[in-house]
């Protein structure tokens, strides 16, 4: 299928095979080589053929991780220029195997930004697996979607896995505000940890009299997301 008038940066080799992949797993070089040379090809053409995107979809399935890591990451950089691409990834969002459903994730966390993630993200926080639910909460906090936090919100509270929750919570707080203040278990410190770039920075202060000057130079320094709004006092 043509693409739609963007490009994407041609991959020139298979990184990795002869320092990495050769010595350690010699029976993945084969099926690594040809996902890249398949994305090549895709580059080369400006065109992504039912040839390359079948093989690509078969290796994001791949039993090994390495190699479905690498089709899922290049499917996503396809995304960005072919429609047929993002559509792949929206049947393998629907997948039944988990681990089709994880490589969308991968896929899509790769993929630029786009409508894409307003339609895909709702639906990987209601998925059956609570792996998928967590990543798709980073996913929404990493992005900054603002338009998704009502989306999040729901998925929080409805959230029955408690590590899950804990973890979404988490994101929640730090994609409306920016940043989160978590105290130690024994009272003797705080933890800042805020947005920065599309994941996050922590820094961990002693309890006192002027942690909260520290915090705040800390995020100062650190917080990149444009909506962090540094507090001119940190809540108790």
């Amino acid at each position: 299928m043509p693409n739609d008038g963007k490009r994407t940066q041609l991959l020139l080799r298979p990184y990795g095979v002869q320092t990495y992949l050769q010595p350690r797993y010699p029976e993945l070089v084969e099926d690594y080589r040809t996902t890249v040379e398949a994305f090549n090809t895709v580059v080369r053409n400006e065109a992504l053929d039912a040839e390359s995107l079948a093989l690509l979809l078969t290796h994001a399935q791949h039993r090994s991780s390495i190699v479905r890591g690498e089709s899922a990451d290049l499917l996503g950089r396809l995304a960005d220029v072919f429609a047929s691409a993002r559509e792949a990834i929206t049947s393998m969002l629907a997948a039944r195997a988990v681990t089709v459903r994880a490589s969308a994730m991968t896929a899509l966390a790769r993929h630029q930004l786009s409508p894409l993630h307003a339609v895909l993200l709702p639906r990987a926080l209601n998925d059956r697996s609570h792996r998928i639910r967590a990543t798709a909460a980073q996913n929404v906090c990493g992005r900054g979607l603002v338009d998704l936090l009502p989306a999040l919100e729901r998925a929080t509270q409805a959230e029955s896995h408690e590590q899950t929750r804990e973890f979404m919570t988490t994101q929640l707080a730090l994609a409306t505000h920016g940043y989160i203040v978590t105290p130690s278990d024994d009272g003797t410190s705080v933890w800042v940890t805020c947005r920065a770039g599309s994941g996050t920075t922590s820094s961990s202060f002693e309890a006192g009299e002027d942690w909260e000057t520290r915090g705040q130079a800390f995020l100062s320094r650190n917080a990149q997301a444009a909506d962090t709004r540094i507090p001119e006092s940190f809540p108790d």
